[in-house]
């Protein structure tokens, strides 16, 4: 089975060299959705998939386009860059522990999936693991 969740593209001044918390909120009844960087609202809105569900047996893919549920992946479409700290939690959270998180890197380790999950997990690619030796943003 594959979930499609509509897709949203932000552009943002985020690709500047220096480390930013972004987070996105989701809830699937209404389809309310936020978008924070560094703390700060950027955007949000609502009806995007509502009434969808994310079954608990697919896969998170993470920093590559899929074209296709599992497949699909081309060179070009690959994130370039560092990522540090990805969680996910099966809750929306409130603006002022998002705020918390983005000052303080140490915290919010989520409840569904946490970055040791994907720092223990297999990579493909010219990918290093490594871990920024400050994550103040």
């Amino acid at each position: 089975m594959f979930i499609f969740l509509t897709l949203r593209t932000f552009y943002t001044a985020t690709s500047d060299g220096e480390w930013h918390h972004i987070c996105t909120t989701w809830e699937n009844s209404a389809g309310a959705w936020e978008f924070y960087i560094d703390g700060q609202l950027f955007d949000s809105g609502d009806d995007l998939s509502a009434g969808h569900e994310i079954p608990s047996d697919g896969i998170f893919v993470l920093g590559q386009d899929q074209d296709s549920y599992g497949d699909g992946f081309e060179q070009e479409q690959s994130f370039n860059g560092e990522i540090y700290n990805v969680n996910m939690w099966n809750r929306v959270l409130p603006a002022d522990e998002i705020l918390d998180m983005s000052t303080h890197c140490a915290t919010g380790v989520g409840n569904y999936l946490r970055w040791s999950d994907f720092v223990d997990a297999d990579v493909y690619g010219d990918v290093t693991k490594t871990s920024p030796t400050t994550c103040v943003p």
